[in-house]
């Protein structure tokens, strides 16, 4: 008995000591969860029309109709054809745990956001702001988000799903790109007139030119410069010349040196 009160007191301590931890934690508030799966992701504005070149804004907005929520996952495909993504803006709601890209080759935007703040949002907010540009026509375009694995939209409350429904966009496009680009082709011929007359602006050039053919005069001491240039080349011929006999008389006297030295040499003998 003396030895089993220890223990039993031991073990009392532990779990008082575990259930104070268990105070001191902080958790997410269950008040709101048995509002169950109604948070709906909401692409606004429902519909737009904008026109060819048009930059504009889609609003992602999260509906968690009073139930608690920690994250948020918005995957959207749109067509890289017709749009082109220009920027992806936080919002003011979900900002601990922000993951955001996008790809205007693929055409997908992955926006990842969470928070453990207390309280924990269970209102009505927006989640992202995507700027888009419109790049071609095509009348109506549907901008939805994605259900299919890895990408899957959801909004959550501490791992479980509380997503209640998904709500796409539709974008008009009016007017065209290509005909724009194809009466720009035509403008640019007769651009192409006002160059000539830019070049008849050249004509007047040549009167300038002619104007520096007035001044052959103050040319002309170019001639006399080349007939000196002329004179110079006799002058190294004369030269050559010279040192071609230098040359040979040098080679004589040296014969000349030699001979006398071979001669003395055998007259001593």
């Amino acid at each position: 008995m003396i030895q089993r009160v220890p223990i039993a007191l031991l073990t009392i301590l532990v779990a008082v000591a575990l259930s104070l931890m268990g105070m001191s934690t902080p958790q997410p508030s269950l008040a709101a969860e048995d509002a169950g799966v109604v948070v709906d992701l909401v692409l606004l504005p429902s519909s737009q029309t904008v026109a060819v070149g048009d930059v504009f804004d889609v609003i992602i907005e999260a509906r968690c109709k009073g139930q608690d929520i920690t994250g948020i996952a918005a995957f959207i495909d749109f067509d890289p054809y017709y749009l082109e993504v220009q920027s992806v803006t936080d919002g003011d709601t979900l900002t601990d745990f922000v993951v955001s890209g996008y790809d205007n080759v693929a055409g997908s935007i992955d926006y990842n956001a969470g928070t453990f703040t207390q309280p924990l949002p269970s209102h009505t907010f927006t989640v992202a702001i995507i700027n888009f540009k419109a790049t071609n026509s095509n009348g109506s375009i549907s901008l939805n988000f994605s259900t299919a694995f890895p990408r899957e939209s959801d909004a959550d409350f501490g791992g479980t799903s509380k997503l209640g429904g998904l709500h796409g966009t539709t974008i008009t496009i009016v007017g065209e790109s290509s005909p724009d680009i194809e009466n720009a082709s035509p403008e640019a011929p007769p651009d192409n007139p006002e160059e000539p007359e830019q070049d008849t602006g050249s004509d007047s050039s040549p009167d300038e030119e002619e104007n520096t053919s007035t001044l052959p005069p103050s040319s002309e001491p170019a001639p006399p410069y080349e007939p000196q240039s002329q004179e110079n080349l006799p002058q190294d011929n004369d030269g050559v010349r010279w040192y071609i006999p230098a040359s040979i008389a040098i080679g004589l006297f040296m014969i000349a040196v030699l001979v006398i030295f071979i001669v003395r040499k055998r007259s001593n003998r």
